[in-house]
């Protein structure tokens, strides 16, 4: 069996400080995070599929 990893990547370019979580349907979301602007993070889930980006 071949597990697939999904991945994601956030970047900031709002200007300034976000907080911001990757909401995954059928599965955990990612955690909340801080980026600066300019800022980009790549995550990284294995269940359920990308549905959106949030603030939090």
């Amino acid at each position: 069996m071949v597990k697939l990893r999904k991945k994601v990547t956030v970047t900031n370019t709002c200007g300034r400080t976000m907080h911001v979580k990757v909401v995954i349907k059928r599965g955990r979301d990612l955690p909340c995070l801080t980026y600066q602007h300019g800022e980009t993070w790549t995550g990284h889930w294995r269940i359920g599929s990308y549905g959106k980006v949030v603030t939090c």
